[in-house]
């Protein structure tokens, strides 16, 4: 039965030797290999012997964190083979393999383990997932055996990126000079298709309102002065018919405007009361899902944490707009 293994190299070695995966072997303190009965090389890890042609690969690559593809393992190379990579001096161990699925763009590793969704099995062991998992495959030359089930998560992950591109619906969006405007936007109108009135930051709104999106003029009158005026700075706030603040959202771009906006969203968050309804969220490029999960878990943002603020990327938010003007997702 064929078995599944998830393997650790460095980018460079993927992109000088794709069709290839190797290993350390053990040496003595001179740096010659040290070999076994039958004059064979002997593994750093003993998993290495159970590398048979038909076993499948996933191949990561540390330092981009991307997966480069499910591969095949064709044969075990021998040391004096020619298509031996000489460069690899201390993996001597070697295979050939052959894709069977490579992604058509990035797909992150990250983005597959904080999904949310059916957590992987190989990290069933880890007692903080977030600050654990990278030294848990740190290796460059790491190996383990997977289950079925995370090879299927994934594979699809890969496959997502290998569907033909579905024409997109036309849906008009006017120029913005920023992006940050250009999603405040969509944000507007995903705000309001589901009923919401919706104030956008007072230094803002001029540049919506401008592109024939209305939103409210001013803050409504919800709390003190001090709370209203930190509000009329958020980015995007729904507001139910009773003018109580229902979605709270900040656009960042660096992680010195994460920084801000979590204050923001925390100093309402402390003095307002809130409810299983109201919502909190930063919407920024992926890059900066790691700095949010280290702040948000910070003591100067634990209450911010506790009410479920949430990292949402450009993608997601893209892909709301969409289907909001369905009337079919909401925040």
């Amino acid at each position: 039965m064929e078995k599944i293994f998830f393997i650790v190299h460095n980018k460079e070695s993927y992109e000088r030797h794709p069709n290839l995966i190797g290993f350390f072997n053990k040496s003595d303190l001179e740096g010659k290999p040290i070999r076994g009965t039958k004059n064979e090389l002997i593994p750093d890890n003993s998993l290495v012997d159970e590398i048979k042609p038909g076993d499948k690969i996933v191949y990561y690559s540390r330092g981009d964190y991307l997966i480069r593809g499910i591969f095949e393992v064709v044969e075990k190379l021998e040391e004096d083979d020619d298509r031996i990579a000489k460069d690899w001096k201390r993996s001597l161990i070697q295979f050939t393999i052959k894709p069977i699925s490579k992604p058509k763009s990035d797909v992150d590793f990250r983005n597959i383990i904080f999904s949310g969704k059916a957590p992987l099995d190989m990290f069933n062991h880890l007692e903080n997932l977030k600050r654990q998992w990278g030294m848990s495959i740190g290796g460059r030359n790491y190996i383990r055996k997977i289950t079925q089930h995370d090879y299927d998560i994934i594979n699809m992950e890969i496959q997502k990126t290998l569907k033909p591109e579905i024409k997109k619906e036309e849906i008009e969006i006017p120029k913005f000079p920023r992006k940050h405007l250009e999603f405040q936007f969509k944000l507007v109108k995903i705000l309001k298709s589901y009923g919401y009135q919706v104030h956008v930051a007072r230094n803002d709104k001029a540049n919506i309102i401008d592109k024939g999106e209305e939103v409210l003029e001013s803050i409504p009158e919800f709390h003190t002065e001090r709370v209203m005026d930190i509000a009329s700075r958020v980015d995007c706030i729904a507001f139910s018919e009773y003018d109580v603040p229902k979605i709270l959202v900040e656009v960042v771009d660096t992680p010195g405007t994460l920084t801000e906006s979590l204050y923001r969203l925390n100093e309402i968050n402390i003095v307002y009361p809130t409810s299983e309804e109201q919502r909190f969220y930063i919407i920024g490029s992926d890059m900066l899902r790691n700095n949010f999960d280290e702040k948000i878990e910070s003591l100067t943002f634990r209450s911010l944490s506790k009410a479920n603020c949430t990292f949402l990327t450009y993608d997601e938010i893209e892909e709301m707009f969409k289907e909001s003007q369905k009337k079919k997702r909401r925040l």
